[in-house]
């Protein structure tokens, strides 16, 4: 057995918490900081993030119910873990063809004053297995320093810059340089300047060109609403990707268990041919929570790769049935709805349904 496949069976039998998304901090009001090691968000869970994915989600709690609470870590290393075994049906409910990935994630505190987040340092590494690679990688490695009464963070390393909403899905891009998060109030704001790393084994490959992030987020309890820009430099040319993005959650004001996330982007680039192209995309989707454990999720993605071409836009529509079933354990029915031409928008060649089983500690 490789120690890709070893790793993989570990975590799948370790981690039996939900994916970080928006949907969560709009419905708790945290930030993505709040829950994860990571001020942007996604991967290792803090000790809040643990709590929240082991009692708060789950029909049915598996660990102590009085006090509720997840089990203590020490405070100069966290680890944690998440894995996802998938069925996907390329085309309608028949021929299932299995997929997994798994992934760990260690953090350790050479420098943690008191226990406390007052301006402790921390190593974080994620290494990751996928079953299309069949291959051990390492997603992101930095060094994090965050002063909790500063509400400040530095981050150095590889790892994905904060930008737009995460939508479920969505690929994550890693970066290699730093970033500045700070949190004056309801306001979250993260600077990053980078190169661009594809490869996690080459992170300073030398015709990545570089770039710079900035996304300023306003979060009040129950809505959000940010903005985004990044700019790239190097060969073939300058390319400028800005997003708009927020979210509400009907739930505080009128007791209504619906949330909206939204986001909208444009990509200005050189283009294939060297002259300039203008790329649009919207994003949008939303969630009722049936019950406490069942949410219904309904999205709608847009994108059109060059404005000043024809027929070339892409549609997707997406369904899905998440049931937080157990502490650490979240099962989900995912139905993907593709076309092209209009012509195309009820045929169902480019479908998929997936069913999910994810976990996570």
């Amino acid at each position: 057995m490789t120690l890709a496949r070893a790793l993989a069976i570990l975590a799948l039998l370790l981690a039996a918490a939900a994916h970080a998304t928006p949907l969560h901090a709009l419905r708790t009001g945290a930030a993505c900081g709040d829950c994860h090691v990571s001020p942007a968000g996604g991967g290792l869970r803090t000790s809040a993030g643990a709590r929240f994915a082991a009692v708060d989600l789950p029909t049915f709690v598996l660990v102590d119910a009085e006090p509720r609470r997840a089990p203590s870590r020490p405070p100069w290393v966290s680890l944690g873990g998440d894995a996802t075994l998938a069925f996907v049906s390329p085309a309608g409910p028949v021929d299932f063809v299995p997929d997994a990935e798994a992934e760990l994630g260690l953090a350790i505190r050479p420098y943690n004053p008191r226990g406390h987040r007052e301006g402790r340092i921390t190593l974080v590494a994620t290494p990751a297995f996928e079953q299309d690679g069949e291959t051990l990688q390492v997603r992101d490695y930095s060094v994090l320093y965050d002063d909790l009464m500063l509400d400040l963070a530095v981050q150095i390393g590889r790892f994905v810059p904060a930008f737009g909403e995460r939508f479920p899905d969505e690929a994550a891009r890693p970066v290699t340089g730093a970033e500045v998060s700070v949190r004056p109030g309801p306001v979250d704001v993260h600077l990053a300047a980078h190169r661009p790393a594809p490869t996690w084994d080459d992170p300073f490959a030398s015709n990545a060109g570089w770039g710079t992030h900035l996304d300023v987020t306003w979060q009040p309890r129950g809505g959000r609403l940010g903005a985004s820009a990044a700019l790239f430099g190097g060969a073939p040319g300058r390319r400028f990707v800005g997003a708009l993005h927020g979210g509400f959650d009907l739930g505080a004001p009128f007791g209504v268990p619906l949330i909206y996330l939204g986001e909208y982007d444009l990509d200005r680039g050189p283009g294939t041919s060297g002259d300039g192209t203008l790329a649009l995309r919207a994003q949008h989707l939303v969630e009722w929570r049936v019950l406490r454990p069942v949410a219904l999720s309904a999205g709608y993605a847009w994108a059109d790769p060059d404005t000043e071409l024809r027929y070339d836009s892409r549609h997707e529509a997406r369904a899905e049935v998440r049931w937080d079933a157990l502490t650490h354990a979240d099962l989900r029915v995912v139905y993907l709805h593709a076309w092209q031409f209009p012509e195309e928008r009820f045929a169902a060649s480019d479908d998929t349904l997936t069913l999910r089983l994810h976990g996570g500690f």
